[in-house]
């Protein structure tokens, strides 16, 4: 998990990436941490443009513009926000999240599990790679995701990219618990694009139909139906 701190005053820099760190290491590692710190807005547009993902971005108010509001919003759609302020009657624009200075350090650590709850909202996009460029795929959009000859392939109803991703686990793990469905080792296909299953082939609404692997079909097949007779997400 890549995190960034902007914010001009390094004391404040240094406190919030000690206690982030410090709920993320102590007193069990939870997963790996990097937090990013930055002095100023355009070192950190120009990280993003880099191809860094950041997943949470920690904003000064004071000094974050509206440039850095809209590259996030183009380059990186799903980074949470949180706002940075020392003033008690701050009230942010769109709802974001913030921390108030001086920090609490409960606050900090329930603003970190609430945005790093995977299961708290669908993710909105898929990044992949496109003529060396990354782009945003609707996840609503997409079909089903294969893995072949290392690498995996995103498909939509009529174009197929390579995922930034390598490793098919890496997708099965976060969408899963979304409205996909793994049938087999390589294939991981959207319940909402499904039309019918006998529980070994299932049949998309755009006319492909794709083979559970022995091993996956009646796991594969109980999710199936359990995803049919409820909303999988809000």
């Amino acid at each position: 998990m890549k995190v960034a701190i902007v914010d001009r005053y390094l004391i404040d820099q240094k406190t919030l990436s000690d206690e982030i760190c410090k709920h993320y290491f102590y007193p069990t590692k939870k997963e790996d941490v990097f937090v990013y710190q930055f002095d100023d807005n355009k070192e950190f547009i120009e990280y993003m443009y880099d191809g860094v993902d950041f997943r949470i971005a920690y904003l000064e108010e004071s000094s974050t513009d509206l440039v850095t509001f809209k590259t996030i919003q183009e380059l990186l759609p799903n980074c949470a926000i949180v706002l940075l302020t020392s003033r008690n009657d701050y009230i942010p624009l769109n709802n974001f999240d913030i921390l108030t200075k001086p920090y609490d350090s409960q606050r900090i650590y329930d603003t970190l599990v609430y945005h790093m709850d995977a299961t708290r909202i669908k993710p909105r996009y898929i990044r992949v790679n496109e003529r060396r460029r990354i782009r945003y795929i609707d996840t609503d959009s997409v079909y089903y995701l294969e893995s072949n000859y290392g690498k995996v392939y995103v498909h939509t109803k009529d174009t197929s990219y390579v995922g930034e991703y390598r490793f098919y686990r890496q997708y099965d793990e976060l969408l899963c618990i979304h409205g996909f469905i793994s049938i087999s080792q390589s294939l991981l296909i959207n319940v909402d694009k499904i039309v019918s299953s006998n529980g070994i082939d299932y049949h998309l609404d755009d006319g492909t139909i794709l083979r559970a692997s022995q091993r996956k079909r009646a796991e594969a097949f109980r999710y199936y139906q359990q995803f049919k007779e409820s909303v999988p997400y809000i």
